[in-house]
């Protein structure tokens, strides 16, 4: 059961988190950097937190097939929860927040 709620929770990563990353750069971030040029180096810091989004749900489906559930896999689960929030408040902060 515990194999099958983590292979749930690499499909919820893959098509809700990671594709709304995928639209995010395809859409959004290009339109924030067309109306304000000088966002590029934050949506470049933003596109790179996805890319380490991509980098670990990669592992971690390498990681469950080559040896199953082990306490490495969750200590990875925890790490997209880690980088999501850090991406989360710097999207906020980069993106949308005035400089003082």
């Amino acid at each position: 059961m515990a194999r099958q709620a983590a292979d749930h929770l690499i499909e919820y990563w893959e098509t809700r988190i990671l594709s709304h990353a995928d639209a995010e750069e395809e859409g959004f971030y290009q339109e924030m950097v067309e109306k304000k040029p000088e966002l590029q180096e934050a949506v470049v810091k933003l596109t790179r937190d996805h890319d380490l989004l991509r980098i670990i749900v990669k592992e971690l489906k390498a990681m469950i097939r080559e040896e199953g559930l082990t306490p490495e896999v969750l200590q990875q689960f925890h790490a997209l929860l880690v980088v999501n929030a850090i991406h989360s408040r710097e999207e906020e902060r980069l993106l949308f927040e005035q400089p003082s």
